[in-house]
């Protein structure tokens, strides 16, 4: 079973997931954008562009194919999803990408678990997303984008970052593993 660990800029995305597939011994995907950007954009979102959005896109599904298939748990973590890079594209192109889209429906994951931005941001040289006012504009952007293609996400909004890892913890034992708690 694939989870999808998704929220906006420094909701601690990244590190849960590490933390993760550690707790599990479980692989994971890490976020296909950041990574993108990182080695074809040399570094700087600003770079991206409309047309970017769908090799991100393919990638990252290549990415969650190659490593469910060498699974070693029964759950494989992603760092963020497609709705995830539908909600960039359209924060930064103003427009939705059909293929983006067209990935989210066909392209399902298991479970998604999204992270509040309740969380202090921090700037790591490559987020521009850091005010409250663009923090609480992108978290209702996934969520729309969420509710467009039917997806129900398990909400963390604890403000500790323990607290959400046990609260994720409870949420993959629960419905992955089946465990009563």
């Amino acid at each position: 079973k694939t989870v999808a660990i998704v929220g906006g800029e420094s909701s601690g995305k990244t590190t849960l997931v590490h933390k993760l597939a550690n707790y599990y011994g479980a692989r994971f995907v890490l976020e296909m954008g950041r990574l993108y950007v990182g080695t074809d954009l040399g570094g700087s979102e600003v770079a991206l562009q409309y047309s970017d959005y769908a090799p991100i896109t393919l990638h990252h599904a290549q990415a969650i194919r190659d490593a469910t298939a060498v699974a070693t748990a029964p759950v494989t973590i992603i760092d963020t999803d497609f709705v995830t890079t539908q909600a960039f594209c359209e924060e930064y192109e103003n427009r939705t990408h059909p293929f983006v889209s067209a990935c989210i429906d066909e392209f399902h994951l298991d479970h998604t678990i999204m992270l509040s931005n309740s969380t202090p941001w921090i700037d790591d040289g490559m987020r521009s997303l850091g005010t409250p006012a663009a923090r609480g504009r992108f978290e209702q952007r996934l969520i729309d984008i969420f509710h467009r293609h039917n997806i129900q996400p398990h909400m963390i909004d604890e403000t500790d970052y323990d607290a959400r890892y046990q609260q994720a913890l409870r949420l993959i034992d629960q419905n992955i593993y089946n465990k009563k708690l």
